[in-house]
């Protein structure tokens, strides 16, 4: 399970009562995509049984039990990704702590590189992602900046944001995160190796100048 945060507990029971809510019958989504060889998925346990339905007579004559809906709790949150060949099935990577990962649904070329979308919280969308290189091993790639675009036709390159490097007043009353200048940048990527060039300045919000 991959746990984002624990307390610590005096005994078992207080450990079983912690998860109990953890433990009831829940829905796999599966998300996938195919890279040349291999078949990436990513599994979700879902919160909300997505066909909900009263339970039969036939359901109780055979046993027969209903997924459950959970509430939203921090440690009942759970997420894999499994990378195999297509072939053999074969388990090349198996990352078993990840959170809050999707694809990027306009990615639609997938030859050497898979980008995924990372939604931590307050930080905004990252982007990392796998290389599938010439010697059949994968390694991932961790892009600077937030709420990436990947360009069309183009899969190792990307236009990302970055927190302006320019100077402004990050303590000013009025310029809060939310209104944070940030510039934009070309971000390419051959092989592993990851080059950034300036795209775009943003423009600095008049809450946010120096000296306005």
């Amino acid at each position: 399970m991959s746990v984002l945060s624990l307390p610590s507990f005096e005994n078992e029971k207080a450990a079983y009562e912690y998860f109990k809510e953890c433990q009831n019958k829940r829905v796999i989504e599966v998300d996938s995509r195919i890279l040349g060889d291999y078949r990436v998925d990513i599994y979700n346990l879902l919160f909300e049984d997505p066909f909900p339905r009263e339970e039969s007579w036939f359901d109780k004559l055979f046993g027969i039990e209903h997924y459950t809906s959970v509430p939203w709790k921090e440690h009942c949150y759970d997420q894999k990704i499994i990378i195999r060949k297509l072939d053999t099935e074969e388990i090349i990577l198996y990352d078993q702590s990840p959170n809050f990962y999707s694809f990027y649904s306009d990615q639609f070329i997938n030859e050497k590189y898979l980008w995924l979308k990372h939604s931590p919280g307050s930080v905004g969308v990252l982007t990392h992602g796998y290389y599938f290189n010439e010697n059949s091993e994968i390694e991932r790639i961790d892009i600077p900046g937030v709420s990436c675009q990947i360009l069309d036709n183009k899969e190792n390159q990307l236009i990302c944001a970055e927190v302006t490097k320019r100077p402004f007043n990050s303590t000013a009353s009025g310029c809060s995160l939310s209104v944070f200048p940030y510039d934009k940048f070309l971000i390419e990527i051959k092989g592993n190796q990851i080059m950034k060039t300036l795209h775009e300045l943003g423009d600095i919000h008049p809450d946010c100048k120096i000296n306005k």
